[in-house]
């Protein structure tokens, strides 16, 4: 998909910041490789934007959007879309935190002009963090509790068609592993390569490859050397946010004065 046909999807389901982004694209399958050669996928659009100043600043605050095609409590179907646009601010928030999906946004092409390529990309060093490897870890332990039911199915459920033909959520399972294999590369370079190296491996577990037991053998294995890796890892241990909150408000006073938006207060 287009960047100009991303962001006609987006103004189609109501979100009305599409004139200012500064990045946005194709997530899930798309971008990191393991989608069924011929299977019709669910299309995930994601995006950041900057408000306003009188949404920035003003009391009606904003921090993201979502929409889709299909209701939020409901499983996608094939050709399903879902939307999920964040303000800069609030990205940066969760980039802060480790967010693996945020991070993610760091390592994915932007077709976008602007302060995204100009400026976030060109510090990405201010968001790496040693300690990011703990959200990881943790986001791969929520699914493997949803996976075994112990934490409940979350509120899409698991996928009822895989359990029976495979006897769990293959799909799931692969998800488990990107994570973990995520962590480890970031820990280790401080970056995250996208399409995945192991998409052939991922597109295996994804069809059934690996039995219920062999998988948690592995994310055992894997999850130590996250650990070890971590304890290796180079990267700072924290986020500077003093530093990251200097290069968000130069970003967003950079937008707005080429926007005009600061022609409203001379």
């Amino acid at each position: 998909m287009q960047t100009q046909e991303m962001i006609e999807h987006l103004k189609g389901a109501g979100f009305q910041r599409t004139e200012d982004m500064i990045h946005v694209f194709q997530g899930g399958s798309h971008q990191h490789g393991a989608a069924i050669p011929g299977a019709v996928s669910d299309v995930d659009l994601f995006g950041i934007y900057i408000e306003p100043p009188t949404r920035a600043l003003g009391v009606q605050e904003e921090s993201h959007f979502t929409g889709g095609t299909q209701d939020q409590y409901e499983r996608n179907r094939p050709g399903d879309e879902d939307y999920k646009c964040y303000t800069l601010q609030r990205w940066a928030g969760l980039a802060c935190k480790g967010n693996p999906t945020i991070l993610g946004f760091l390592y994915t092409p932007c077709m976008l002009s602007g302060v995204w390529l100009d400026l976030i990309v060109q510090h990405k060093d201010l968001f790496k963090a040693r300690t990011h490897a703990k959200a990881f870890l943790g986001y791969a332990q929520g699914q493997v509790k949803r996976l075994d039911g112990t934490a409940g199915k979350g509120k899409h459920g698991q996928r009822p068609e895989l359990e029976t033909k495979f006897g769990y959520d293959t799909k799931a399972a692969m998800h488990l592993m990107r994570l973990l294999f995520e962590a480890e590369e970031y820990m280790k370079t401080g970056e995250i390569l996208y399409p995945r190296p192991e998409r052939d491996l991922l597109l295996a577990i994804r069809q059934g490859a690996w039995t219920w037991d062999k998988l948690f053998f592995e994310y055992n294995e894997q999850e130590k050397r996250v650990e070890q890796a971590m304890g290796e890892s180079k990267l700072p241990d924290h986020v500077d946010r003093d530093k990251v909150s200097a290069l968000i408000a130069e970003c967003y006073m950079a937008h707005w004065y080429t926007h005009g938006y600061m022609e409203a207060f001379r």
